[in-house]
């Protein structure tokens, strides 16, 4: 994502996306260069959302307890034409799925600020639940469990088959050049690798990619 700190910081400045994140104050260069020397760590993973070969948004999982097997999740989408469709459903549903069903976690957490109702509406949908102590907080802190979302994923996931019009095996792909990021090289190693879900693996010029 280093090519892309320019246009993410471009996005997190928008009004649009910036009103639904506890810091609002506008993000210079420089904080922006600093803010991504920090998350290069296996504690922080953050991915631009493409579609159909464009930059559409970013989501992430950061602060991730890899003992605990939790994390936030969080993401943003800029684009009114590309947020008012399925495409942040379907990539929220797919990093929930990805950690809960192939790595087999436990928890996902999310940072919503109260006054975002159509956020916290949707993650409700998803099984999050409000932790105690939040209830007087204005950026309030969910929490999604393994079992919570098996209760809703069935539906969901089929539903977002048939949006997509697939039903294609989930494909991990580690490019070159991605042995630059420590979280892309641990989770290659500690999780992908000997995943009991892992149905083959192929390596190409694109780079190595993992079925399930």
């Amino acid at each position: 994502m280093e090519q892309e700190i320019e246009l993410v910081r471009n996005w997190r400045n928008d009004p649009i996306v910036a009103k639904n994140h506890e810091f609002q104050k506008y993000i210079t260069r420089e904080e922006q260069q600093k803010w991504f020397r920090s998350i290069q760590n296996i504690n922080n993973a953050y991915f631009v959302i493409r579609y159909e070969g464009s930059n559409v948004g970013v989501i992430n999982a950061k602060n991730i307890e890899w003992e605990q097997h939790a994390f936030e999740s969080g993401i943003f989408i800029p684009d009114p034409l590309a947020y008012n469709t399925f495409i942040p459903a379907v990539i929220s549903i797919m990093m929930t799925d990805l950690f809960f069903r192939v790595f087999l976690w436990e928890k996902i957490y999310a940072h919503i600020l109260k006054t975002n109702l159509p956020v916290i509406r949707y993650n409700q949908m998803l099984g999050y639940t409000l932790c105690d102590g939040q209830k007087d907080i204005d950026n309030q802190l969910y929490e999604l469990t393994s079992e919570m979302f098996d209760q809703t994923a069935g539906k969901l996931l089929n539903a977002m088959k048939t949006v997509m019009g697939q039903d294609d095996d989930s494909v991990i792909l580690i490019e070159p050049g991605d042995e630059r990021y420590p979280v892309v090289m641990h989770v290659e190693t500690q999780i992908i690798q000997g995943n009991p879900f892992l149905k083959k693996q192929t390596k190409t010029d694109a780079g190595r990619a993992y079925y399930f």
